[in-house]
């Protein structure tokens, strides 16, 4: 594979020296405002098929260009397109440069729609976001997850926890199934669908976050089923669609980009729990917090993590050959000292057109990740600190001290969890115009992961071993290894012909192969003999397993697409498809899909001067959600019988009908641009209904199966609007600022389980239930509650509330709705200015109001260790707070779910363009300087703070992949962070 890449790195090397072709076009594209030239922007010459893209310092160049007098055209994500007449004469070369006004609004814009050419902005009836990912030069982004937070209205991204290499869960316009399952989008790189797997262990770990953001050209977000139907039986949750950087017409342009930061826990003595309970040195009631009243324990628990990155890239190239090649390393530590994530990245792209009517685009990722994880370790022995684990009865130091468990450095030692992957993906993509109204496209790709979770114990020290069990001291390990392979094979042509002269169309067809292939060994293994051994095959105990899964997805499409005008178009398509996770009694499944686009601002009509674009659009659509692999398959498990040797025993009953939940949407919407180009907005209006949702019902005994049946009965809406509003409010020649707000909404509800029961219940706190959101969390609520003279809670005295507010028994009846774990209301606000043509300032907040989580942190410090203030001074406190303290270890009187709103302040840069007096110390044609905080702090509202350490902090074992239950637990919230950052262009 090395050769491989040396070779093609070669070859492109060798073809960008030598353009010095006749009658040529050249110039430089910069932004108007700024003055600052600007990287892989468009430039072409449609009626010649002729164009390039920009290099970093914004030049480009034309080659073999007729003589003659053309429209030459640029076009960049965020700019307006400009168009100048360029004549050449033979032999000429000619200076064009171009200056680029911002305008968010485009729709003449090409995007991804699935059919063979995309479709113009203009043409499309529902709402599609491009997201320019350069943000990832200045802020500091380290994953995919990260350039998606607080960018996209109706996109939400859940932070796990602050622990190097966490994943983080991207959901697009709320929850829509009910399985047990993530409910993450289809991603697709450069055309070839890729894993997106949520992998479990100490702390998930998400498939997306392996790409580098520094390869990201842009990226395009399809919603929902209405826009998805083309994507067919697993889009019903969204598609994401991520371009990487491509080459461009010229001499080699090398970028070099090196970022060196710090990342902490910003006050964990504050954030962190005080706990009361008996001092065993006095006897006293006392309270603790370990890392506020010891010196020197925040700094055995906690550092200052280095986080930094190096990242090199290369393209350039001819009109006929064009590469873009790159590599980056990043080593992240986190704030435990069991925490790291070291992640390596390569990447190359080549562009090649051998003749005028056929171009060949390959492409290929490399990635390798390995991180280790800390989990809630050792921070959880922090939260559950006590002075009877720090002093004895003769007032002597515990080795503990004070902390739950054992000290921060004992946990190190012991809790080792590793996540190991190589990953590498590849495609080849052909676009053949054999006619000038015909257009075909072939995709084939390949992604594989190789991926291995290990838990690695070795034989403890003395020291470490005095805190844990001497099975645990013996030493073990865990090895849980994966290999998934994705294939896409996509064929898509589209005929367009002008059928009259106001009157056009299209017609799109296509056919798709997706097959995934998952396999798995698990292995494990307990007490070694000797220090120094760390194989499995050297402990004591061992057992394994293994697992094999295959899926594969058959479709074909075909879109019918009119114009009128250039001004009106509609759009009608079908898909039908097959997949092997159907019942075999389960035929094709069929999407259909009608959309219509008007830009009534070019109509004759429209008088509305200071509106200077205006697009009605609004589409119907369906898509859908595949069954898991087994779910309709009659399915057995082995078990060892009296006699000793292995039977089989009942596990499914299986449903042959099974099929795949539908996916069916109305959204409706407007995109506008006003005041010269000034403001721009966007508002969508949807309304999305999964019908036949998949739910997992229980069989009579007398079947003798012991597992539930899959069936399709269940109905869930989603419901909400998403609103995309920019200003550009001052441009002038030195001074530019601008705004932009990103709203969105969603009114989730379950319509209908389908069962005789009230609800399904998932966790100790989480259901399904008719009316409300899927996986609301449920709990009673003490209003009422009597002390005995002991401050004990008096039982036949408790009252709980009956969801109006009177009090009744608290038994089964008296739980109650106390909320969900996805946001009603997300919103994010930014702002930038530019001074000059060098000083920009940039800032970022977010807020997500309206989820819950249970506080799992709450429960263990305030009820199953019942160590907190109300139950040491239980007079001074409510005495419905003493009884969920005394009595909610029961399950039957614990209230432990809070509101978990907030608004942070995501993000803040500043970026300094470097003079050219200073860039010719170091041979760079451009330069950039950049410094960049994150998680700068929590601005709370009048009406709400949060009552522990962090509401973004999500147990992701239980939300992601669990039984969906929100969990805080004691994991580390998001960090805070500053990085400095050098650009540099060559």
């Amino acid at each position: 594979m090395r050769r491989l890449m040396f070779l093609t790195c070669t070859l492109a090397l060798m073809a960008a020296p030598g353009i010095t072709e006749a009658q040529t076009i050249t110039g430089i594209v910069r932004d108007q405002a700024t003055g600052q030239p600007l990287g892989s922007a468009q430039v072409y010459i449609a009626d010649l098929e002729l164009g390039s893209l920009t290099q970093a310092n914004g030049s480009y160049i034309l080659l073999n260009v007729p003589a003659g007098t053309h429209a030459v055209s640029v076009q960049q994500l965020g700019f307006a397109t400009a168009t100048l007449e360029v004549t050449v004469q033979a032999g000429q070369t000619v200076q064009q440069d171009f200056a680029l006004s911002r305008e968010a609004l485009q729709l003449n814009e090409i995007v991804v729609t699935g059919t063979a050419a995309g479709s113009r902005v203009r043409e499309i009836g529902n709402a599609v976001t491009q997201l320019d990912a350069s943000v990832a030069e200045v802020q500091p982004i380290e994953n995919v997850s990260d350039l998606l937070r607080g960018r996209v209205a109706g996109v939400v991204v859940q932070q796990g926890n602050g622990s190097a290499g966490s994943a983080s869960a991207i959901k697009i316009r709320g929850s829509s199934t009910m399985r047990l399952v993530n409910d993450g989008p289809l991603v697709y790189i450069d055309g070839v669908r890729v894993n997106n797997r949520m992998e479990s262990g100490a702390s998930d770990v998400s498939r997306i976050d392996d790409l580098d953001p520094g390869s990201i050209e842009s990226i395009e977000i399809i919603k929902g089923p209405a826009a998805a139907t083309l994507y067919g039986t697993e889009a019903a949750n969204g598609v994401i669609q991520i371009i990487t950087k491509a080459g461009a017409v010229g001499a080699a342009q090398w970028n070099f980009t090196t970022r060196q930061g710090a990342a902490w826990f910003q006050d964990p003595a504050g954030r962190t729990p005080t706990n009361y309970g008996i001092n065993p040195a006095t006897g006293q009631v006392e309270g603790f917090n370990i890392l506020r009243d010891v010196p020197g324990e925040s700094d055995a628990m906690f550092r200052n993590a280095h986080n930094q990155y190096y990242g090199m890239d290369v393209s350039g190239g001819s009109s006929a050959f064009r590469y873009f090649v790159s590599g980056s390393v990043a080593r992240d530590q986190g704030a435990t000292y069991n925490s790291w994530a070291n992640r390596y990245n390569g990447r190359v792209n080549i562009d090649a057109q051998p003749s005028e009517n056929l171009t060949i685009g390959a492409n290929a990722g490399f990635g390798m990740a390995r991180l280790r994880l800390a989990g809630d370790y050792p921070y959880e022995d922090a939260v559950r600190s006590e002075l009877k684990y720090r002093f004895n009865e003769d007032g002597s130091l515990n080795p503990q001290r004070g902390y739950y468990r054992a000290p921060p450095e004992a946990r190190v030692e012991r809790e080792q969890y590793y996540h190991f992957a190589n990953r590498m993906t590849a495609g080849i993509t052909v676009n053949h115009t054999p006619f000038d109204w015909f257009t075909q496209r072939l995709t084939f790709g390949l992604d594989m992961t190789d991926m291995a979770e290990e838990t690695r114990n070795a034989i403890l020290s003395p020291y470490a071993a005095q805190f844990f069990s001497s099975r645990a001291a013996s030493g073990s390990k865990d090895v849980d290894r994966e290999s998934v392979v994705y294939t896409t094979f996509d064929y898509a042509a589209s005929a367009e012909r002008q059928l009259t002269d106001g009157i056009a169309s299209t017609t799109s067809f296509g056919f798709q192969v997706y097959t995934k292939e998952i396999k798995g060994v698990i292995a494990e293994g307990t007490g070694f003999p000797a220090l120094g051994l760390s194989a499995i095959s050297a402990t004591g105990e061992r057992d394994g397993s293994d697992n094999f899964i295959e899926n594969n997805t058959v479709g074909v499409y075909l879109q019918q697409q009119f114009g009128f005008g250039d001004r009106f178009f509609i759009t009608g398509a079908v898909r039908a498809d097959d997949n092997s996770s159907f019942g075999e009694d389960f035929d094709l499944v069929y999407y259909p899909k009608v959309s219509a686009s008007w830009v009534v601002s070019e109509e004759d009509f429209w008088g509305a001067d200071f509106i200077d674009e205006f697009r009605l659009r609004a589409a119907y659509g369906e898509s859908g959600q595949q069954p898991d692999a087994f779910d309709a398959l009659r399915s057995y498990t082995t078990r060892l019988s009296p006699t000793g040797s292995s039977t089989l025993r009942p596990d499914s009953p299986g449903n042959s009908e099974l099929g795949p939940e539908r996916g069916v949407e109305i959204e409706a919407g407007f995109d506008a641009s006003m005041f010269g180009g000034r403001v721009n907005m966007e508002f969508t209006y949807y309304d999305q209904t999964t019908k036949d949702a998949i739910v997992e019902r229980d069989v009579a005994p007398s079947t003798g199966f012991t597992g539930g049946q899959f069936v399709n009965i269940g109905q869930i809406n989603n419901r909400g609007i998403e609103l995309g509003l920019g200003a550009r409010v001052i441009e002038s020649e030195g001074f530019d600022w601008d705004m932009n707000l990103n709203l969105s909404t969603n009114r989730n509800r379950v319509e209908s389980l389908g069962l005789d029961g009230a609800f399904l219940q998932l966790g100790w706190t989480t259901r399904h239930t008719e009316g409300y959101p899927v996986g609301s969390l449920w709990a009673p609520d003490i209003i009422e509650a009597q002390l005995d003279t002991d401050g004990n809670v008096i039982v036949d005295s408790i009252r709980c509330d009956d969801g109006s507010g009177n009090p009744i028994t608290c038994d089964e009846n008296a739980w109650i709705y106390q909320g969900h774990p996805d946001p009603n209301y997300e919103a994010s606000f930014s702002t930038g200015i530019t001074i000059g043509d060098r000083l920009s300032i940039e800032t970022l907040f977010q807020g997500k109001i309206g989820q819950t989580k249970y506080d799992l942190q709450g429960w263990w410090r305030y009820s199953a260790l019942q160590h907190d203030f109300v139950n040491a001074f239980p007079f001074e406190n409510d005495p419905t707070d003493v009884a969920e303290a005394q009595l909610g270890n029961s399950g039957e009187y614990a209230l432990w779910v809070d509101e978990a709103s907030f608004i942070r302040w995501r993000e803040l840069s500043v970026s300094y363009q470097m003079p050219e007096s200073w860039l010719g110390f170091v041979s760079a044609s451009r330069g950039q300087f950049s410094v960049a905080a994150r998680n700068l702090g929590m601005v709370w509202t009048n009406w709400y703070a949060y009552p522990y350490h962090d509401p973004e902090v999500i147990d992701p074992s239980n939300t992601f992949s669990g039984n969906r239950e929100p969990q805080e637990d004691s994991g580390i919230p998001p960090l805070t962070s500053i990085t400095f950052s050098l650009r540099l262009s060559f």
